[in-house]
């Protein structure tokens, strides 16, 4: 058998049997070295060593991290609790805030922002942000607002539905979205972008109404399926068809204009955007491979040439962490979870595939990347958890089944049993990257099946809600209002 022993200081800390034959380390606090070093043996027994690689090791200069929580109003609010990796804080009377001592190492930051204004629960957070290091992370402005909202589209009546959820009900319904698939929402909360698949059309809708209200739409040069929404400097959705098109197109929001059209040597199934511009194609007709795109800051797609494996077969969806390290591949056909790591230069890599997350169709994080929900197809939510440190493990149905994936910054996973398993009592339709699963603020599951969104309480893994959605044949989207 082939195996990897990986030595640190001379000790031998991890063997490994399978390729790609990685392990990673957490650096203890107070050294100021590493020596790592590994010895291969193969089906012959024969015995190569690598050379010794010494790693000086620097301390994390952390950073300081600002920002002002506000209501939808925009009016300041004050004495909201705020929360970033651990690290806690109170807004001043403007609303502004700021938290020392966070740690830079565990990529973009996202700050949590909860308040109890004349006895309503208020939540919010914010866009991840990369760390400055050893300075000022300035996480702008985020929204708090009741208990959060969402909004969700119907593909058999063409319409687009608010959501309250507090209690869970529909608030407002807009109509003439032919054939509409899938939603995104702008960090602000501001606008929504929906993808019509035959009309070929993305549709633009102001949310600051009462009921939605489309501004406008633009054609794009396939059937427009998945939907993403990304603002390095503006902002852009990005969209994919579902279908053997193999064209992605960026689109400038603000101005309703595509500002690039890319054609890719590979179909083009679903579209997702972690940090540093790093933009991941899911290809499922292209051999269940993810395809890595730059995008500029200003919309412009550049094709790297690069092609990931991702982790098992037919690459549904692939969703990014919050903090833009990770990536998790859904794998309909395979019925597992493939885990992608995103290194600070960009590359891509896959570490890892988690069995048993039968006929899986979309991910969705919690939004302090803490937990992952999984929708599978036959009427279920798995659930992964995510360390601060990007350690994952399979969310355990007792002590015994909860088994760790990888220590550090890289994952994988030894795997026992399938962890919890959340009934919802309805299917969902295998979309291409439309993203049917979505976790607010205040950690409410929702979950878009046929015929209705369910609710699930994230804290005790249970249902506690149902929204029954009229002449629905085929489900669609769903996507969080800040």
């Amino acid at each position: 058998m082939v195996s990897v022993d990986f030595t640190v200081n001379g000790a031998v800390v991890f063997t490994d049997s399978v390729a790609p034959y990685q392990f990673s380390v957490t650096v203890p606090t107070g050294v100021t070295s590493l020596t790592l070093g590994a010895t291969a043996i193969d089906p012959g027994s024969n015995v190569g060593t690598a050379a010794d690689v010494k790693v000086n090791v620097i301390p994390d200069p952390k950073t300081t991290v600002t920002g002002r929580v506000v209501d939808k109003s925009a009016q300041p609010v004050s004495g909201a609790d705020v929360s970033v990796l651990g690290r806690t804080g109170q807004t001043a009377a403007d609303g502004t805030f700021s938290i020392n001592g966070v740690p830079t190492v565990n990529g973009n930051l996202v700050v949590k922002a909860s308040a109890t204004v004349n006895g309503v629960s208020l939540h919010g957070s914010s866009a991840p942000v990369a760390p400055v290091a050893g300075g000022t992370t300035d996480v702008g402005q985020i929204v708090v607002a009741a208990s959060g909202s969402a909004i969700f589209v119907n593909e058999t009546t063409g319409t687009a539905s608010t959501l309250d959820l507090n209690p869970a009900a529909i608030r407002a319904t807009v109509t003439g979205l032919s054939d509409a698939i899938d939603v995104a929402v702008t960090p602000d909360g501001k606008t929504a972008v929906v993808t019509g698949f035959s009309p070929r059309k993305v549709y633009f809708l102001d949310l600051t109404t009462e009921t939605p209200t489309v501004t406008g739409s633009v054609s794009t040069p396939m059937s427009a399926e998945d939907i993403v929404v990304t603002c390095p400097s503006a902002c852009y959705a990005l969209v994919a068809d579902g279908g053997s098109a193999t064209s992605i197109v960026s689109i400038n929001i603000a101005t309703k204009t595509i500002v690039s059209t890319l054609n890719l040597p590979v179909s083009a199934q679903g579209i997702t955007v972690t940090r540093n511009g790093v933009v991941l194609v899911n290809a499922y007709n292209s051999g269940s491979t993810i395809r890595v795109i730059s995008l500029s800051s200003t919309g412009v797609l550049t094709d790297t040439g690069t092609t990931v494996n991702g982790g098992g077969n037919g690459a549904l969806n692939v969703t990014p962490s919050p903090n833009g390290k990770l990536a998790l591949v859904a794998n309909v056909d395979s019925s597992s979870v493939g885990v992608l790591q995103i290194a600070d230069d960009g590359t891509v890599s896959l570490v890892k595939s988690v069995p048993s997350f039968t006929s899986v169709q979309s991910i969705a994080f919690a939004p302090d990347g803490l937990r992952a929900y999984a929708l599978l197809l036959g009427g279920q939510v798995g659930v992964l958890n995510v360390d601060a440190a990007n350690n994952v493990t399979v969310r355990a149905a007792s002590a015994l089944a909860e088994h760790h994936l990888r220590a550090g910054d890289r994952v994988g996973m030894r795997l026992l049993g399938p962890g919890v398993r959340i009934p919802i009592g309805g299917g969902a339709p295998g979309f291409y990257g439309v993203d049917q699963i979505a976790v607010t603020a205040d950690n409410k599951v929702l979950v878009r099946v046929v015929g209705a969104v369910v609710v699930i309480d994230a804290a005790t893994n249970s249902v506690i809600g149902s929204v029954t959605v009229a002449n629905d044949g085929q489900s669609g989207g769903i996507a969080i209002i800040p």
